[in-house]
């Protein structure tokens, strides 16, 4: 059985918090809102971008939202990227999950031309098979459940045994709504009751621990 591994990015690859606060910054600030400040900004990395600005500004009307969307992207194409900082370990730690046997893919609530430009600056497909996000081109999936969704089909991997990996709620849901188990990271963004809540099958604290929990997952279906 073909054995398949996917990753959400920011808060589970890499530390991306600078270069999504500075955009989200420059975004409120083009369109004269409130500046809320780093730690609220921070809540936003995880869920879809749309559903995250309309929480921090409840009374957003849909076009300005648009306009929002249009800004952040763009920027953080710019300029964000040059800020995303890998978490220690965390490439040892693919590497010996691909000499296990995985194949691995990034699914990622951001637009496919920022992976896209991720996986060309790092040179990631020393390491993933594979990689989706929330736009390409004219096709648009709203959210981490229809962005998983598409890349199990992508990667034919239905009759696989899969695993999501993720550091908020929306990746665990994203999960176990595609029958996967789900292995939540706590030196991301989201928190350990946040994870437990969602119902991960396990927590990590350290990419180090990544290969030993999928291993201990795997061994169930053995």
């Amino acid at each position: 059985m073909n054995r398949n591994v996917f990753f959400d990015f920011d808060g589970t690859l890499a530390d991306t918090a600078p270069g999504i606060v500075n955009s989200l910054e420059y975004t409120s600030e083009t369109l004269g809102l409130p500046q809320l400040g780093e730690n609220e900004y921070a809540t936003m990395i995880g869920p879809a971008f749309r559903q995250g600005f309309a929480r921090l500004y409840p009374n957003i009307d849909q076009q300005t939202l648009t306009q929002a969307e249009q800004l952040f992207f763009q920027h953080y194409f710019d300029y964000g990227l040059t800020q995303v900082a890998f978490y220690p370990h965390i490439f040892e730690t693919l590497s010996r999950l691909q000499q296990t046997g995985y194949s691995l893919h990034i699914v990622s609530g951001e637009p496919e031309n920022i992976i896209q430009r991720l996986w060309d600056n790092f040179d990631l497909d020393k390491y993933f098979t594979g990689h989706f996000g929330s736009v390409n081109g004219e096709v648009v999936r709203v959210d981490k459940p229809d962005i998983l969704k598409y890349a199990v089909g992508q990667a034919n991997a239905y009759e696989a045994q899969n695993i999501m990996v993720g550091d908020r709620y929306t990746d665990i849901v994203g999960g176990i709504q595609n029958q996967m188990d789900t292995i939540g990271v706590t030196y991301g963004f989201g928190d350990k009751k946040e994870l437990q809540d969602a119902q991960a099958t396990a927590l990590v604290s350290e990419p180090t621990e990544l290969t030993r929990s999928v291993l201990q997952i795997s061994a169930k279906y053995e």
